[in-house]
C-alpha cells in the first residue's frame, strides 16, 4: 500500500485501510489483555494516598507538588465513597482506558503525517504494551500524567484540519482546559499546540486559544498555587545548575529513556543523534510555514524536558528516566519515529522488512519488560495493604500515634489518623500479614530515640562488612557524632524487617519501642555511630 503524503488523513473505511483499521483494533484489544494481567495484585500506592485521606477529599483546587490537579482528586473522591478500598480495579479501569485510547490518538496521527500503516500499527502497539511505562499505566494515580497527552493528541488532531470552524476552536480550547485540570502536564503540549496554530491558523487563533487557556490557569496559579513549595528543594538554584546540569539531565532524559524501551540500549546515544539529525533536515525540508504535527509533538517533548530539568535537577541525572517521565517522551515522540521509521521501509521490500523485525523484536521485549515490572510494583504497594492491616492490630488509639506511618517509604502520606478514618467508614477490611510485616509497623510506629547520659564502662560494637553495627538487645545505647537519619533493621525470633529510619540527634540515644528485637543500624556517611557494648559482656 503506498504512503499517504503527509497529513493527508486515510479514508479509514476503504477497503485497504479498513484492513489496518481492525488489526491496530485487534492490537489494543491484545495489549488491554496484557494489562488486564499484568495489572493483578496491584494497589494504591505512594502519592495515590495524599487524594485517598479524607483531608483531602474537597480539596479540588489545592495544588499537588504544583500541578493543578482537580479531576484526579474528583475521580478519586468519588470512586472512594462508591467501592472504597476494596478493590484497586474501579480505580485502575479508568487509568488503563485513557492509555488505550492514547494509543489510538497517536495511531491517527501517524497516519495523517506520513507513517507507513505497518510502522504505524507496530509503533503504536509498542507503545501500549511500554514497560518503562508500567509506573503509568499500572498505577491509577498517573492517570493525572497521562489524560492531558489525551487531550493534547485529540486536540492536534482537530488542529490539523485545513480550516477550523467556530466550533473546533471551542473544542481544542476546552480540551486544553480539561487536560491541565488534571496535571501540568498539559502546559508543554498545550505551548507547542499554540506554535502549530500560529503557523497553520494564524496568530489570531493562537492567541484566542493561548489567551482564554492562560487566564484560566494564570487565575489558579495566583490563587492557589503562588509560593506553593512542592518543587522548590529539586529546582534548578544556580547558573551551574541551568547551564551545565539541566542540559545534561535533558540528554540523560532522551537517551535513558529509549535504552529503557529498545532491546539493544548500547545503541541509544548513536539513535538518538541520528533521530536528531533527521528531525532537523525533516524541518528545513518543509520550512517554517510548513511545520508538521510531529514537530509539534517534538517541541513538546523538548518543552517537557526543560520543565522537567528545571525542577527535578537536583534529583540528580537517574531520575531524568524515570518510568513517568519514559512514558511522556515516548508518547510525544512516537509520531516522529513513525514517520522516521517510515522513511527507512519506504526504501523497498527489503526495508520495510528490517524495520518490521526491528519493531516485532522491540514489542516482545516490552511485553516481557511490563510483566516484569509489574510483578515488581505489586509486591511493593501489597506490602503497604499488609503494613495497613498490622497497624491496625497494633493500634492503642493514642494521640500520639495518630501522625505515625505504617510504611512511611512505600505510602510516605499515610497516617495512623488516615487508617482510623478508612476503618471507621467501613473502607478498608483488613489482610492477613506475617510477622515480618508486624515488625516493620512495629519499627515505623513505636521506635524511639531518647537522649540519655553517656554509659560507663562500655565498648563500641565493631562495624559489620555491610556499614552496621548490632546494638546491645538489653540496653540499646548508641552514640552519634552528628544529628542524623540512620536506616535500621530489626530482627524478632525468625521474623526481620525491611529497612526502616530514625532520627538519632548527636550524642548518646537510647532506642525503644521495638523490645525484644535485636536492631541494627547504618553508620552515616557524614558521621560515626558507637553502639555501647558492656566491657563485661563481651
Amino acid at each position: 500500500m503506498p504512503v499517504p503524503p503527509p497529513e493527508e488523513p486515510l479514508a479509514l473505511w476503504s477497503r485497504t485501510s479498513r484492513r489496518w483499521t481492525i488489526a491496530h483494533l485487534v492490537s489494543l484489544g491484545i495489549a488491554l489483555v496484557l494489562l488486564v494481567l499484568a495489572a493483578r495484585g496491584q494497589w494504591f500506592f505512594y502519592d495515590e494516598w495524599d487524594f485517598l485521606a479524607s483531608r483531602a477529599e474537597w480539596n479540588l483546587l489545592g495544588p499537588h507538588n504544583g500541578h493543578l490537579s482537580f479531576f484526579p482528586q474528583l475521580l478519586t473522591t468519588l470512586t472512594k465513597g462508591v467501592v472504597g478500598l476494596e478493590e484497586y480495579w474501579p480505580y485502575l479501569g479508568f487509568t488503563i482506558a485513557v492509555h488505550l485510547l492514547l494509543a489510538h490518538l497517536l495511531w491517527r496521527v501517524m497516519l495523517r503525517t506520513g507513517s507507513h500503516p505497518l510502522v504505524a500499527l507496530l509503533v503504536s502497539t509498542i507503545f501500549a504494551v511500554l514497560a518503562p511505562g508500567a509506573e503509568n499505566t499500572l498505577w491509577a494515580f498517573q492517570v493525572g500524567f497521562i489524560t492531558p497527552l489525551v487531550t493534547g493528541a485529540a486536540a492536534l488532531l482537530i488542529a490539523m484540519r485545513p480550516e477550523l470552524r467556530r466550533r473546533d476552536i471551542l473544542i481544542i480550547t476546552a480540551l486544553l482546559l480539561v487536560g491541565v485540570g488534571f496535571a501540568g502536564t498539559a502546559i508543554p503540549i498545550t505551548g507547542a499546540l499554540l506554535v502549530f496554530l500560529l503557523v497553520r491558523h494564524g496568530w489570531r487563533v493562537a492567541v484566542l486559544i493561548g489567551g482564554v487557556f492562560g487566564a484560566v490557569y494564570g487565575v489558579w496559579y495566583l490563587a492557589f498555587n503562588r509560593g506553593s513549595q512542592g518543587t522548590d528543594g529539586m529546582r534548578a538554584s544556580s547558573a551551574y545548575d541551568v547551564l551545565v546540569r539541566m542540559p545534561e539531565y535533558i540528554s540523560h532524559g532522551f537517551v535513558d529513556s529509549l535504552a529503557k524501551t529498545i532491546p539493544f540500549d548500547q545503541l541509544a546515544p548513536a539513535l538518538v543523534l541520528l533521530f536528531a539529525v533527521w528531525l532537523v533536515l525533516d524541518v528545513r525540508k518543509g520550512g517554517a510555514g510548513r511545520i508538521s504535527a510531529v514537530h509539534a509533538l517534538v517541541l513538546a517533548a523538548l518543552a517537557f524536558s526543560l520543565l522537567t530539568a528545571f525542577t527535578r535537577v537536583q534529583l540528580g541525572v537517574e531520575s531524568a528516566s524515570a518510568g513517568r517521565y519514559v512514558y511522556v517522551y515516548v508518547a510525544l515522540l512516537v509520531p516522529a519515529a513513525g514517520r522516521c521509521l517510515s522513511v527507512l521501509a519506504g526504501r523497498g521490500r527489503v526495508g520495510l522488512t528490517a524495520v518490521s523485525v526491528v519493531l516485532a523484536m522491540t514489542l516482545a521485549f516490552n511485553v516481557g519488560g511490563l510483566l516484569q515490572q509489574a510483578t515488581g510494583q505489586a509486591t511493593l504497594e501489597q506490602s503497604v495493604n499488609r503494613a495497613i492491616s498490622a497497624a491496625i492490630d497494633l493500634d492503642d488509639g493514642s494521640d500520639e500515634l495518630a501522625g505515625r506511618r505504617p510504611s512511611p517509604i512505600v505510602a510516605p502520606p499515610l497516617t495512623m489518623a488516615d487508617i482510623r478514618e478508612f476503618v471507621a467508614r467501613g473502607q478498608y477490611t483488613p489482610v492477613e500479614y506475617s510477622d515480618s510485616d508486624e515488625l516493620d509497623v512495629r519499627l515505623n510506629l513505636f521506635l524511639r530515640a531518647e537522649p540519655v547520659s553517656a554509659p560507663e564502662g562500655y565498648e563500641c560494637a565493631p562495624v559489620d562488612d555491610e556499614g552496621f553495627v548490632a546494638l546491645d538487645d538489653d540496653e540499646p545505647l548508641v552514640e552519634s557524632s552528628v544529628d542524623a537519619t540512620v536506616r535500621v533493621r530489626a530482627v524478632d525470633g525468625d521474623a526481620q524487617s525491611q529497612f526502616a529510619q530514625v532520627q538519632l540527634p548527636q550524642g548518646w540515644s537510647e532506642l525503644s519501642g521495638v523490645e525484644g528485637a535485636s536492631l541494627r543500624l547504618e553508620v552515616p556517611s557524614n558521621g560515626s555511630l558507637c553502639a555501647a557494648l558492656p566491657v563485661d559482656g563481651q
